[in-house]
């Protein structure tokens, strides 16, 4: 049976998704009641829980119907259209596979059932430290270095004058 908190979530997470500007998840679940460490993993705390899927089964939302959703939105098409050069009219001529709508029809009806598994990737900023050596060699000298032990290797003279360059090439 659903607890007050999963009901008040609920209940706000539906009205969030009929928003114009729809507030974070977290936010949502804060104003339901629940604490921060909470609103930090929703699927797993609130979402998958069995009051929470009761609610989600009262409301319609069921794996019937995200199956039947699925399917559909899996066979979403847009229509294609080309202009006639002799009418002057834009005209359709088919329709084709519509892959974005497609995606995103599989990705909501996975997150809505709590079957969505989010990394663990680090929160907030995210540092490289980079280590400089000052007595590493320049990459002017080390394009010299490289140079002159393959010319050594193929046994040419090394000379890297602009004379020499060009009498090279």
């Amino acid at each position: 049976m659903p607890t007050l908190k999963q009901k008040r979530a609920f209940q706000l997470i539906t009205e969030n998704y009929s928003s114009n500007n729809p507030k974070p998840i977290g936010q949502i679940l804060t104003g339901a009641g629940y604490s921060i460490s909470t609103t930090k993993q929703p699927d797993r705390a609130v979402v998958s829980t069995k009051g929470f899927q009761e609610l989600l089964k009262e409301a319609g939302v069921t794996d019937e119907k995200i199956s039947q959703v699925m399917s559909e939105g899996l066979a979403a098409i847009k229509p294609l259209f080309k202009n006639n050069n002799a009418t002057g009219n834009v005209e359709q001529i088919g329709e084709v596979p519509d892959h974005a709508i497609r995606h995103k029809y599989l990705e909501t009806a996975i997150k809505v059932k709590g079957y969505s598994v989010e990394p663990n990737l680090p929160k907030g900023n995210t540092y490289i430290q980079n280590n400089i050596n000052p007595s590493a060699p320049s990459a002017k000298e080390l394009a010299e270095e490289t140079l002159k032990l393959l010319m050594e290797k193929t046994k040419r003279p090394v000379d890297n004058t602009p004379q020499q360059i060009e009498k090279d090439s």
